[in-house]
């Protein structure tokens, strides 16, 4: 009876034309290859753990220019993936040179980002100073493969702040909600490297689990040279509440109720 007045009420729901399928990035448990509920993972206490994850400061050469846009993420394994960076068109940004090698990053993180190891300041040359919409519509080089038309560009996002990292964010919009809404927007590519299972399914380490490589990737572009500097961090990522397992963020097709549609009513 339970299962049929489940069944009932999204008949009704799907005559009204409230219920859709799209595709949006999601909270997903690669072992389960399936979607979980944001309000079901937020709303549980234990399912925010804290982990330790490498956050790497990524080289991302300019076609026209001897520098380096200098972006950093905790989540190495989007690096195959990406198909963009943004900057905010308002904020300060600096060229600078360090040791033989030139970065571009904001103003304001420039003393926080050039540190050691003990996180003693290194010296280095401010080049020149200019403001964030200087940078869109540049292109870099590729980190792996070319990912075709309107890959590789620098973009405006006003959501790019100077709270931490290095003002420049790498877009991956196939896991990240905010990379997938802004690639919707402008047209940049949205590629998947991994399967439903989280296993990559192209590239250097095709036939790798996401989560038992993810370290490695972080080393290996280290040893490369793409990678500037890792630091490793302790922070709470998500976990499915109800077996432990870690989630990604991930684009997916799915069936959605029609929320916008009827905000006010609700």
């Amino acid at each position: 009876d339970y299962m049929e007045s489940v069944w009932w009420a999204f008949k009704q729901l799907y005559e009204k034309g409230k219920i859709y399928e799209g595709e949006r990035v999601l909270m997903y448990d690669t072992k389960w290859a399936t979607p979980l509920s944001k309000a079901e993972v937020t709303m549980d206490a234990g399912a925010y753990q804290v982990v330790t994850d490498p956050s790497v400061y990524t080289k991302f050469k300019l076609v026209n220019s001897e520098a380096s846009i200098l972006a950093w993420t905790t989540t190495p394994w989007t690096l195959p993936a990406n198909t963009a960076l943004s900057v905010n068109p308002d904020l300060e940004y600096v060229e600078v040179q360090l040791d033989d090698q030139r970065f571009i990053v904001a103003k304001d993180l420039a003393p926080k980002v050039f540190v050691d190891e003990k996180h003693q300041p290194l010296e280095f040359d401010v080049i020149r100073t200019f403001r964030g919409d200087t940078l869109v519509g540049e292109t870099y080089e590729p980190l792996f493969d070319n990912h075709g038309e309107n890959a590789h560009k620098v973009w405006a996002a006003e959501y790019v702040t100077t709270e931490s990292g290095t003002g420049i964010v790498h877009i991956a919009p196939a896991y990240g909600e905010e990379d997938f809404l802004l690639a919707k927007q402008v047209g940049i590519p949205v590629v998947h490297v991994l399967d439903e299972y989280g296993i990559y399914t192209e590239g250097d380490w095709k036939g790798e689990d996401v989560w038992a490589i993810n370290k490695t990737i972080a080393k290996t572009l280290l040893e490369r040279g793409v990678v500037w500097k890792i630091d490793y961090i302790q922070h709470e990522y998500p976990h499915n509440p109800r077996t432990g397992n870690r989630l990604m963020y991930r684009a997916h097709p799915s069936w959605f109720m029609d929320i916008d549609g009827q905000r006010t009513e609700m």
